[in-house]
């Protein structure tokens, strides 16, 4: 339930949802493509009050260069608007140090001339032998979460123009909807919170309560994820957390009880997880669908040869493909 306030919104939510709510992030992305660039950046401000989540203030930037369609706004309290030749500038009057600092080093990003290509393995349809040793590391990513009833990252990317879906291209020029909604700026923040909201209220699903008992009962040695929400907190487990902007990737150390990386729901190696897993010589499990993400993403780049894929859902996976041994 939302409530008018002098700040953005205020929200009531159920009490045991409060210590769920994600830590402090922002949602960003850069796009190039030739001489168009587009960039966009939201991080709520936030605290709760009792059974109350208030939404403060947000830091939002968002440029275009190369821009040169006709562009009318309308001036207001919340947004500073720059309309010069070839670009558009949009931001909230105050943005924090700490959010300047990533929109400074985000527009310094260079664009990615090349995607890189998964090698895919043939699919297995056998079964995964798991044992209480604690000899297989498990990193989740959103396909676990999807399961939960979340949005994946297209949605996000839906949401924010990330991606043109008539084109199949990125997003530029007045086609952009996020221009649009920003007539009403106040709206547009309260809803882009509301993902903060959604993540706080959901309810583990079975893969996040199964994979949460393999865990207790020794089958891995921890839980890796990149996801946001706090789904496995929520089953009783804890987690290593991941997400990281800049640097976005992450020096992960396995010991040497750790033979095996388990890979579910994850579509992009952007932290360069499964990366120091093959270096470090584990060998590599990964269970994607190979759902479609968005334009132009690294869905599944990082599969290899040698990889053990299982092409389904986490939850058909556990029921049916990971057999549990008992030592």
């Amino acid at each position: 339930m939302r409530i008018e306030t002098d700040q953005l919104a205020q929200f009531k939510i159920e009490p045991q949802s409060i210590s769920f709510l994600p830590d402090p992030f922002s949602w960003c992305w850069k796009r190039d493509e030739g001489e168009k660039s587009r960039t966009i950046f939201y991080k709520p401000h936030f605290h709760t009050e009792g059974d109350r989540v208030v939404l403060d203030r947000a830091d939002f930037y968002y440029y275009q260069g190369g821009f040169t369609d006709p562009f009318q706004y309308s001036h207001n309290s919340i947004l500073d608007y720059i309309v010069e030749r070839n670009s558009l500038l949009i931001r909230t009057k105050t943005i924090s140090p700490e959010s300047q600092e990533i929109i400074d080093r985000l527009l310094q990003q260079k664009p990615k001339i090349n995607l890189p290509e998964g090698v895919f393995p043939k699919i297995c349809d056998g079964d995964f032998l798991a044992k209480p040793d604690q000899s297989i590391v498990l990193y989740c990513g959103a396909g676990v979460s999807y399961e939960s009833g979340l949005p994946t990252l297209a949605d996000i990317h839906e949401f924010f123009g990330v991606d043109d879906p008539l084109s199949n291209r990125f997003t530029f020029g007045v086609r952009d909807p996020v221009l649009a909604a920003l007539s009403n700026p106040r709206r547009f923040f309260i809803d882009a919170f509301g993902y903060h909201l959604q993540f706080a209220n959901a309810e583990p699903s079975y893969s996040h309560t199964r994979l949460a008992e393999l865990y207790r009962e020794g089958y891995f040695s921890r839980i890796l994820t990149d996801n946001i929400d706090k789904l496995f907190e929520k089953t009783g487990v804890e987690t290593t957390r991941v997400r990281q902007i800049f640097p976005m990737q992450i020096d992960i150390t396995f010991k040497p009880d750790e033979k095996t990386l388990l890979v579910i729901g994850v579509a992009a190696d952007r932290r360069g997880v499964i990366k120091c897993a093959r270096e470090q010589g584990l060998s590599v499990v990964v269970v994607n669908p190979h759902y479609s993400v968005s334009p132009r993403a690294q869905n599944l780049s990082y599969l290899s040869q040698n990889d053990i894929w299982f092409k389904e859902r986490s939850e058909n996976f556990l029921r049916t493909r990971l057999v549990a041994t008992v030592p």
